[in-house]
This record gives C-alpha cells, sequence and structure tokens, in this order.
C-alpha cells in the first residue's frame, strides 16, 4: 500500500512539473496603436512587476489572462 501511494505521488509531482504554456492562455492587452515611447515604456513595468509577456506577429503585446488585473494596475 505505501508503495503505490508513493508511486501515485510521484506521478503527480511528474505531471505538475511538465506544465506547458499554452498560446491560447494569452489575452491582447495592449495594440500597435501605442507610439515606441509608450510601447518601450509598457515593456519596462510589465518586467519590473514581473508579468510574463509576448509579442504576436501584428506587434501587439500579449499578457497571461490571470495576470490581466497586475498588468493594468502597473501599467495604467
Amino acid at each position: 500500500m505505501k508503495k503505490t501511494i508513493m508511486l501515485l505521488f510521484t506521478l503527480l509531482v511528474l505531471a505538475g512539473c511538465n506544465v506547458e504554456e499554452n498560446p491560447e492562455d494569452y489575452t491582447v492587452i495592449w495594440g500597435e496603436s501605442h507610439n515606441a515611447d509608450l510601447h518601450e515604456s509598457a515593456i519596462k513595468r510589465l518586467e519590473d512587476a514581473k508579468i510574463k509577456y509576448r509579442m504576436d506577429e501584428n506587434n501587439q503585446m500579449l499578457i497571461k489572462e490571470k495576470d490581466l488585473n497586475k498588468a493594468v494596475m502597473c501599467c495604467s
């Protein structure tokens, strides 16, 4: 019984470590309508707040849905 529990626990830990980021978890926060200075300022603020972001092919800044409120607060 103890071996079974340890095996199950090990499998759960390994499954949790194998989490991949899903590109669909990202949402548009700011588009290309901002000028270069505002764009650079927003990137710096996101990095300072340790918020992960991506840039898409249209130069739109994408952040995760769960970080939306935090990003609005740090970049407003």
